[in-house]
């Protein structure tokens, strides 16, 4: 069973988690929030922690009110209404980049920062002072590991951030407090930890490296230790 992850007082965008709902219809443990507008909703704790849920529903709404003509959103700029996009209700904006491409994105992306480039912007490009305090409010300390207490990947349970772009929590670390990535190289954890982000457990290495941490460690698929292989 997986570790018990208490969410009272925390906020997620406009939600502030209360107590603990009753099981939901998946079958997954529920919170009761409360939303800024006031409305109280039940929402699964996954979609809580991965930031699908932010809002009862208020902030969609608020979104489409918004005009964001002329707007800049980092290299990014709001030409005019692009065209919507499948069931989404959210409104999508055609931008231009400074690099000269042009996207379509919602303005949900476009306000949350979460996208703000055609996906030019590299992980190096990264303006870190912006986000530094919002990293380290999501890392709890020990002398050991730092263990992330933000969203992480529903596919592989890594720690998730963004800053300016979607980046993996212990990448956005290294970065922080180590210097640039080189290209074609992964961040490997030396504690086998995928949520720590402690520097001193980093290191860049090559798909040699990884690979051989692996048979020295034993996470290969025949044995009988945990996969917690890292990238």
């Amino acid at each position: 069973m997986p570790a018990f992850i208490d969410l009272s007082g925390k906020i997620f965008g406009r939600l502030k988690v209360v107590n603990r709902a009753k099981i939901n219809k998946r079958n997954k443990p529920a919170w009761l929030c409360k939303c800024d507008c006031g409305n109280l909703i039940e929402v699964a704790g996954n979609e809580l922690r991965v930031g699908n849920s932010n809002s009862c529903g208020c902030l969609r709404k608020d979104l489409l009110r918004i005009d964001l003509l002329g707007k800049k959103f980092g290299k990014l700029k709001v030409l005019g209404f692009g065209d919507k996009r499948g069931k989404s209700s959210s409104q999508f904006w055609l931008c231009k980049c400074e690099c000269g491409n042009e996207k379509v994105l919602s303005a949900s992306h476009l306000i949350k920062r979460q996208i703000v480039s055609c996906g030019c912007l590299t992980e190096n490009d990264i303006d870190l002072d912006t986000f530094r305090v919002e990293f380290f409010n999501n890392v709890e300390k020990s002398e050991d590991c730092w263990i992330w207490k933000g969203p992480k990947m529903a596919r592989d349970g890594y720690g998730i951030f963004f800053a300016d772009k979607m980046i993996r929590a212990h990448r956005f670390s290294y970065i922080l407090l180590k210097g640039n990535i080189q290209k074609n190289k992964m961040i490997c954890h030396t504690c086998d930890n995928r949520l720590c982000v402690n520097p001193n457990h980093l290191y860049a290495g090559t798909a040699k490296d990884n690979t051989r941490d692996m048979v020295e460690r034993g996470r290969g698929r025949k044995s009988k230790k945990p996969i917690t292989t890292l990238k």
